[in-house]
């Protein structure tokens, strides 16, 4: 019937929205779906972030989605942070990208973020080591080091003035 529909609608929404999250959250409030919910609620314990944080950092993610789509294309991130197009900017986004489909939703901005920021130096040295180690070698080959050296003289222009070469 028509009421017990609602009714089971109801208490699975509500269950869906208080499941191991704090209780003044609800998925609505952040435009997810029941996967999307479940894996805010598992980086909020797991991160022990409080939700007033993660508001916070919704904020930011809603200013970072100029089309208001509910997911941010790489083109919203590079303009957002000011960064040029390069391959490093690329491969970022696409290391936040969990779900390869070339945007970000919020739960990936999210996870994405607070995993960066709790690195310490020689995690973040190894975070950008990765990022130009294509085949994940262990080693950056002489075309890997090209590719550093171009997006590095693209992201910060005073470098080309130096009139480094690479033989």
């Amino acid at each position: 019937s028509t009421v017990t529909s609602t009714v089971t609608s109801t208490v699975t929404s509500t269950v869906i929205d208080t499941m191991g999250c704090t209780p003044s959250m609800t998925a609505e409030e952040f435009k997810l779906d029941e996967q999307q919910w479940k894996a805010l609620c598992m980086i909020e314990e797991e991160c022990k972030l409080d939700s007033s944080y993660i508001r916070k950092f919704y904020k930011i993610y809603c200013t970072i989605d100029n089309d208001e789509s509910g997911s941010v294309s790489i083109g919203e991130f590079m303009a957002h942070f000011d960064v040029y197009p390069t391959d490093f900017g690329r491969r970022v986004f696409s290391i936040m990208d969990a779900d390869l489909s070339g945007q970000l939703d919020f739960v990936e901005f999210i996870g994405s973020v607070f995993n960066y920021c709790s690195y310490d130096s020689r995690q973040l040295l190894k975070y950008a080591f990765d990022l130009f180690d294509n085949d994940e070698s262990g080693i950056l080959d002489l075309e890997e080091v090209r590719t550093l050296s171009v997006g590095i003289s693209v992201e910060f222009p005073a470098i080309q003035s130096l009139n480094l070469s690479i033989a």
